[in-house]
């Protein structure tokens, strides 16, 4: 697993990706991957493993926020890379301590 993060300061946001190896998702899977309840229904998945709801959850949550999840890349085999980012307000002052 890689996570990488970053920080755009023309809309101002912060970016984040999160690339997994693994199985990967078939070219179908992307358009539902986000979906409550959705799992995924290959061989090498166990059938106990999860709900379903936990990316729903975190598209929901970054939403809340104003942010926005999607599938960046996908190959089967190859694993997979999520991508989101949250907006942010810069501080209004410097953040340097004042003094008294």
């Amino acid at each position: 697993t890689e996570i990488s993060f970053g920080v755009e300061h023309k809309q101002p946001r912060v970016t984040n990706d999160v690339s997994a190896t693994g199985s990967g998702l078939t070219q179908e899977d992307p358009a539902k991957v986000f979906d409550k309840f959705f799992r995924l229904t290959k061989s090498n998945v166990p059938k106990e493993s999860g709900t379903g709801q936990g990316l729903f959850i975190v598209t929901r949550f970054l939403k809340g926020m104003g942010g926005k999840i999607w599938v960046d890349s996908t190959a089967v085999g190859e694993g997979t890379t999520f991508a989101f980012y949250i907006p942010f307000k810069p501080p209004a002052k410097s953040l340097k301590t004042s003094k008294k």
